[in-house]
Protein backbone atom coordinates (compact mmCIF):
# COMPACT_ATOMS: atom_id res chain seq x y z
CA UNK A 1 0.00 0.00 0.00
CA UNK A 2 0.84 3.26 -0.53
CA UNK A 3 1.82 5.96 1.69
CA UNK A 4 1.10 10.34 1.80
CA UNK A 5 4.35 12.04 2.75
CA UNK A 6 4.14 15.51 3.88
CA UNK A 7 6.53 18.71 4.62
CA UNK A 8 7.29 22.24 3.65
CA UNK A 9 9.66 23.38 0.71
CA UNK A 10 10.63 26.87 0.54
CA UNK A 11 10.12 26.94 -3.45
CA UNK A 12 6.52 25.48 -3.41
CA UNK A 13 4.76 22.41 -2.03
CA UNK A 14 4.36 19.48 -4.09
CA UNK A 15 1.47 17.40 -5.22
CA UNK A 16 2.67 14.94 -2.70
CA UNK A 17 4.59 17.02 -0.45
CA UNK A 18 6.16 19.80 1.48
CA UNK A 19 9.74 20.31 2.73
CA UNK A 20 10.87 22.78 4.15
CA UNK A 21 14.95 23.63 4.27
CA UNK A 22 16.39 26.77 6.52
CA UNK A 23 19.33 27.29 7.62
CA UNK A 24 19.97 23.04 7.46
CA UNK A 25 16.83 22.31 9.42
CA UNK A 26 14.29 20.40 7.84
CA UNK A 27 10.84 18.53 9.24
CA UNK A 28 8.28 16.62 7.26
CA UNK A 29 5.69 13.88 8.16
CA UNK A 30 4.71 10.62 6.38
CA UNK A 31 1.64 7.98 6.69
CA UNK A 32 1.86 4.71 5.88
CA UNK A 33 -0.33 2.98 4.80
CA UNK A 34 -2.72 6.13 3.23
CA UNK A 35 -5.49 3.53 3.29
CA UNK A 36 -6.36 1.15 6.32
CA UNK A 37 -9.23 -1.17 7.64
CA UNK A 38 -11.04 0.72 9.95
CA UNK A 39 -10.35 -1.69 12.54
CA UNK A 40 -6.23 -1.99 11.82
CA UNK A 41 -3.95 1.24 12.17
CA UNK A 42 -1.71 3.57 10.03
CA UNK A 43 2.00 5.04 11.50
CA UNK A 44 2.30 8.75 11.34
CA UNK A 45 5.91 9.17 11.13
CA UNK A 46 7.49 12.64 11.80
CA UNK A 47 11.20 13.68 10.90
CA UNK A 48 13.45 16.56 11.84
CA UNK A 49 16.83 16.92 11.02
CA UNK A 50 19.57 19.44 10.68
CA UNK A 51 23.24 19.57 9.89
CA UNK A 52 25.35 20.31 13.44
CA UNK A 53 25.13 19.16 17.23
CA UNK A 54 21.89 18.63 19.04
CA UNK A 55 22.52 21.57 20.91
CA UNK A 56 22.77 23.77 17.87
CA UNK A 57 19.17 24.35 18.02
CA UNK A 58 16.26 23.97 20.94
CA UNK A 59 13.09 22.60 19.48
CA UNK A 60 9.92 22.31 21.02
CA UNK A 61 8.63 18.42 21.83
CA UNK A 62 6.12 16.91 19.33
CA UNK A 63 2.98 16.21 21.28
CA UNK A 64 0.27 14.60 19.81
CA UNK A 65 -1.20 15.96 16.79
CA UNK A 66 -4.45 17.16 15.94
CA UNK A 67 -6.55 14.46 14.35
CA UNK A 68 -9.79 14.46 12.30
CA UNK A 69 -11.80 11.15 12.41
CA UNK A 70 -8.60 9.47 14.25
CA UNK A 71 -7.66 7.96 17.38
CA UNK A 72 -3.91 7.61 18.44
CA UNK A 73 -3.29 4.21 19.96
CA UNK A 74 0.29 4.22 20.69
CA UNK A 75 3.52 6.72 20.22
CA UNK A 76 7.66 6.60 20.60
CA UNK A 77 9.87 8.65 20.01
CA UNK A 78 13.82 8.07 18.90
CA UNK A 79 17.11 10.29 18.59
CA UNK A 80 20.22 9.66 16.42
CA UNK A 81 23.05 11.49 14.85
CA UNK A 82 25.40 10.25 11.95
CA UNK A 83 27.99 12.22 10.04
CA UNK A 84 28.06 12.63 6.71
CA UNK A 85 31.10 14.12 4.74
CA UNK A 86 32.78 14.77 8.28
CA UNK A 87 29.61 17.11 9.26
CA UNK A 88 27.38 15.39 12.09
CA UNK A 89 23.59 15.18 11.20
CA UNK A 90 21.21 15.17 14.58
CA UNK A 91 17.82 13.65 13.64
CA UNK A 92 15.18 13.51 15.88
CA UNK A 93 11.74 10.72 14.59
CA UNK A 94 8.33 10.55 16.25
CA UNK A 95 5.77 7.79 15.64
CA UNK A 96 2.07 7.54 16.01
CA UNK A 97 -0.20 5.09 15.60
CA UNK A 98 -3.37 6.13 14.28
CA UNK A 99 -6.64 3.82 14.07
CA UNK A 100 -9.49 5.61 12.20
CA UNK A 101 -13.12 5.79 14.17
CA UNK A 102 -14.94 5.44 11.39
CA UNK A 103 -15.06 4.74 7.33
CA UNK A 104 -14.35 7.61 5.29
CA UNK A 105 -11.35 10.14 5.42
CA UNK A 106 -9.36 10.68 8.27
CA UNK A 107 -7.02 13.55 8.45
CA UNK A 108 -3.90 14.78 10.32
CA UNK A 109 -4.12 18.62 11.12
CA UNK A 110 -0.73 20.55 9.72
CA UNK A 111 1.74 19.66 12.79
CA UNK A 112 3.63 22.91 13.75
CA UNK A 113 6.82 23.16 15.86
CA UNK A 114 8.79 26.13 17.24
CA UNK A 115 12.57 25.88 16.89
CA UNK A 116 14.85 28.43 18.26
CA UNK A 117 18.59 28.60 17.06
CA UNK A 118 21.40 29.74 19.94
CA UNK A 119 23.93 30.79 17.28
CA UNK A 120 21.86 33.85 16.51
CA UNK A 121 18.85 33.54 19.43
CA UNK A 122 16.49 33.78 16.37
CA UNK A 123 12.89 31.51 16.83
CA UNK A 124 11.49 29.94 13.41
CA UNK A 125 8.48 27.70 13.02
CA UNK A 126 7.73 24.76 10.91
CA UNK A 127 4.61 23.32 9.83
CA UNK A 128 3.78 20.08 7.40
CA UNK A 129 0.55 19.56 5.17
CA UNK A 130 -2.29 18.32 5.86
CA UNK A 131 -2.20 14.30 5.34
CA UNK A 132 -5.10 12.54 4.71
CA UNK A 133 -5.99 8.70 5.27
CA UNK A 134 -8.66 6.94 3.99
CA UNK A 135 -10.67 3.90 6.45
CA UNK A 136 -11.95 1.30 4.47
CA UNK A 137 -14.36 -1.47 5.83
CA UNK A 138 -13.23 -3.56 8.88
CA UNK A 139 -11.28 -6.40 8.04
CA UNK A 140 -12.54 -9.39 10.76
CA UNK A 141 -9.68 -11.82 11.76
CA UNK A 142 -10.68 -15.09 13.34
CA UNK A 143 -8.94 -15.72 16.91
CA UNK A 144 -7.18 -19.03 17.17
CA UNK A 145 -4.87 -20.73 18.75
CA UNK A 146 -1.92 -18.97 17.34
CA UNK A 147 -3.61 -15.16 19.01
CA UNK A 148 -3.44 -17.07 22.24
CA UNK A 149 0.18 -18.22 21.86
CA UNK A 150 0.79 -14.76 20.84
CA UNK A 151 -0.79 -13.31 23.88
CA UNK A 152 1.55 -15.69 26.33
CA UNK A 153 4.73 -15.49 24.77
CA UNK A 154 4.17 -11.62 24.85
CA UNK A 155 3.18 -12.33 28.76
CA UNK A 156 6.43 -14.40 29.36
CA UNK A 157 8.52 -11.38 27.00
CA UNK A 158 7.36 -8.89 29.35
CA UNK A 159 7.84 -11.26 32.69
CA UNK A 160 11.69 -11.61 31.49
CA UNK A 161 12.01 -7.94 30.74
CA UNK A 162 10.57 -6.90 34.18
CA UNK A 163 13.49 -9.77 35.65
CA UNK A 164 15.85 -8.65 33.67
CA UNK A 165 15.08 -4.74 34.87
CA UNK A 166 14.71 -5.83 38.76
CA UNK A 167 18.30 -7.55 38.61
CA UNK A 168 19.72 -4.54 36.69
CA UNK A 169 18.19 -2.15 39.27
CA UNK A 170 19.80 -4.30 41.45
CA UNK A 171 23.31 -4.39 40.04
CA UNK A 172 23.16 -0.83 40.28
CA UNK A 173 22.21 -0.06 44.19
CA UNK A 174 25.05 -3.10 44.61
CA UNK A 175 27.40 -1.35 42.63
CA UNK A 176 26.49 2.24 44.38
CA UNK A 177 26.92 0.66 48.01
CA UNK A 178 30.10 -0.32 47.27
CA UNK A 179 31.17 3.08 45.31
CA UNK A 180 30.31 4.16 48.85
CA UNK A 181 32.09 2.43 50.92
CA UNK A 182 35.69 3.14 48.67
CA UNK A 183 36.81 6.39 49.29
CA UNK A 184 38.86 6.42 46.06
CA UNK A 185 35.97 5.07 43.89
CA UNK A 186 33.38 7.75 45.92
CA UNK A 187 35.49 10.73 45.07
CA UNK A 188 36.56 10.38 42.04
CA UNK A 189 33.99 11.76 40.15
CA UNK A 190 33.47 14.73 42.21
CA UNK A 191 36.88 15.68 42.57
CA UNK A 192 37.42 15.42 38.61
CA UNK A 193 34.78 18.24 38.59
CA UNK A 194 35.91 20.24 40.86
CA UNK A 195 39.39 20.12 39.71
CA UNK A 196 38.02 20.82 36.27
CA UNK A 197 35.75 23.59 37.45
CA UNK A 198 38.64 25.57 39.59
CA UNK A 199 40.70 25.36 36.08
CA UNK A 200 38.53 26.74 34.34
CA UNK A 201 37.41 29.73 36.47
CA UNK A 202 39.61 31.96 38.24
CA UNK A 203 37.66 34.23 40.18
CA UNK A 204 40.71 36.52 41.15
CA UNK A 205 40.69 37.80 37.52
CA UNK A 206 38.25 40.68 36.86
CA UNK A 207 35.34 40.32 34.12
CA UNK A 208 34.78 38.45 32.06
CA UNK A 209 31.95 37.13 33.62
CA UNK A 210 30.36 35.78 29.97
CA UNK A 211 33.53 33.18 29.93
CA UNK A 212 32.67 32.55 33.07
CA UNK A 213 28.97 31.35 32.75
CA UNK A 214 29.71 29.19 30.15
CA UNK A 215 32.18 27.76 32.08
CA UNK A 216 30.30 27.21 35.05
CA UNK A 217 26.95 26.21 33.33
CA UNK A 218 29.61 23.04 31.45
CA UNK A 219 30.50 22.14 35.13
CA UNK A 220 26.88 22.23 36.37
CA UNK A 221 25.75 19.55 33.25
CA UNK A 222 28.80 17.40 33.68
CA UNK A 223 28.17 17.10 37.50
CA UNK A 224 24.21 16.42 36.94
CA UNK A 225 25.35 14.13 33.96
CA UNK A 226 27.80 12.06 36.02
CA UNK A 227 27.00 12.64 39.80
CA UNK A 228 23.53 12.30 39.68
CA UNK A 229 23.03 10.49 36.59
CA UNK A 230 20.47 13.30 34.90
CA UNK A 231 20.56 14.75 31.28
CA UNK A 232 23.76 15.16 29.40
CA UNK A 233 26.25 17.66 28.52
CA UNK A 234 24.45 18.71 25.42
CA UNK A 235 20.84 18.48 26.57
CA UNK A 236 18.56 22.08 26.66
CA UNK A 237 18.23 23.87 29.88
CA UNK A 238 14.17 23.08 29.60
CA UNK A 239 14.51 19.17 28.89
CA UNK A 240 16.76 19.43 32.02
CA UNK A 241 13.75 20.89 33.64
CA UNK A 242 11.97 17.97 32.98
CA UNK A 243 14.23 15.23 33.89
CA UNK A 244 14.72 17.03 36.92
CA UNK A 245 11.29 17.18 37.60
CA UNK A 246 10.80 13.37 37.33
CA UNK A 247 14.03 12.68 39.80
CA UNK A 248 14.48 12.00 42.89
CA UNK A 249 17.01 14.98 43.97
CA UNK A 250 16.18 17.34 46.66
CA UNK A 251 14.29 20.07 45.24
CA UNK A 252 16.25 22.84 46.81
CA UNK A 253 18.96 21.80 45.14
CA UNK A 254 17.29 20.80 41.81
CA UNK A 255 15.86 24.59 41.98
CA UNK A 256 19.98 26.02 42.47
CA UNK A 257 21.20 24.07 39.58
CA UNK A 258 18.38 25.61 37.51
CA UNK A 259 18.55 28.84 38.37
CA UNK A 260 22.64 28.45 37.74
CA UNK A 261 21.76 27.12 33.78
CA UNK A 262 18.93 29.88 33.28
CA UNK A 263 21.18 32.58 34.62
CA UNK A 264 24.36 31.36 32.20
CA UNK A 265 21.57 31.06 29.44
CA UNK A 266 20.77 34.55 29.63
CA UNK A 267 23.90 36.27 29.42
CA UNK A 268 25.00 33.58 26.86
CA UNK A 269 21.86 34.79 24.63
CA UNK A 270 21.90 38.39 25.70
CA UNK A 271 25.75 38.15 24.73
CA UNK A 272 26.33 40.14 28.00
CA UNK A 273 28.35 40.23 31.33
CA UNK A 274 27.01 39.36 34.75
CA UNK A 275 28.09 41.82 37.87
CA UNK A 276 31.04 39.80 39.22
CA UNK A 277 29.09 39.50 42.54
CA UNK A 278 25.84 37.44 41.42
CA UNK A 279 28.38 34.82 39.08
CA UNK A 280 30.04 34.79 42.58
CA UNK A 281 26.85 33.83 44.28
CA UNK A 282 26.21 30.86 41.60
CA UNK A 283 29.92 29.61 42.13
CA UNK A 284 29.13 29.55 45.31
CA UNK A 285 25.99 27.71 45.00
CA UNK A 286 27.52 25.31 43.03
CA UNK A 287 30.81 24.72 44.74
CA UNK A 288 28.84 24.06 48.03
CA UNK A 289 27.00 21.18 46.56
CA UNK A 290 30.41 19.47 45.39
CA UNK A 291 31.48 19.84 49.01
CA UNK A 292 28.13 18.86 50.75
CA UNK A 293 27.61 15.78 48.91
CA UNK A 294 31.60 14.97 48.52
CA UNK A 295 33.37 15.72 51.91
CA UNK A 296 36.10 17.60 53.37
CA UNK A 297 39.02 17.15 50.35
CA UNK A 298 37.47 19.85 48.08
CA UNK A 299 37.87 22.06 51.12
CA UNK A 300 41.99 21.72 51.46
Amino acid sequence: MGFFLAAIHLGGISAFAQEHEEQNIQFHAEIHPASVPQNQTARLSVRLEWLGPADLYQVDEITHPSLTNLTVTGSGSSGRATIENRVQRTIKEYYFDLRPEAMGMAYVEPIKIRYLCYADSVESTLQTQRIELRATEPVFEKEGASTWLIAIGLLLFLAILTGVYLWYRRQQRLALAEMTDSEEERSSPYEKIYTELRERIDLSEPGQTAEKCEALAKSTREYLQICRDIGSAYMPTADLERELSLSEIDEKEANDLLLILKKCDEVKFAKMDMPISEFENLYTRFEGYLVAVHGTFLQN
